[in-house]
């Protein structure tokens, strides 16, 4: 089996819990998908059987610049986002003589309330 390629960005060696399972925002450098994944990320190849790993191109940033470093990750599983369904209203339409009306309403109700 042939193994993908993934990039990830972390400000330290330090936000990486290796060999736990975390969860973790790659990106695939053959598609440039991103994707939100909970996998275990090593250093070490050997941590995994071969068939189930894929290297993890990892970036740390910070003041000094970035660093980047051939890691591996086991994915144990895909986090799908929930899409959620987008309506639009549609736009009520007030006549002129509607607007003039509240306007003028609104107006009338404040000087009724400076007054009391």
């Amino acid at each position: 089996m042939q193994m993908k390629d993934y990039e990830a960005y972390f400000e330290s060696k330090n936000d990486i819990k290796i060999g736990e399972e975390m969860e973790v925002q790659l990106r695939d450098r053959d598609t440039f998908e991103e994707i939100n994944v909970k996998a275990i990320i090593s250093d070490k190849k050997e941590d995994f059987d071969p068939d189930e790993c894929d290297n993890l191109w990892v970036e740390f940033g910070g003041h000094l610049g970035i660093n980047r470093e051939q890691w591996y990750i086991k994915i144990l599983e895909e986090k799908k986002e929930e899409i959620e369904e987008v309506a639009v209203k549609k736009k009520v339409k007030t006549s002129l003589g509607q607007r003039r009306g509240f306007m003028i309403q609104s107006m009338i109700e404040d000087r009724q309330k400076k007054d009391e």
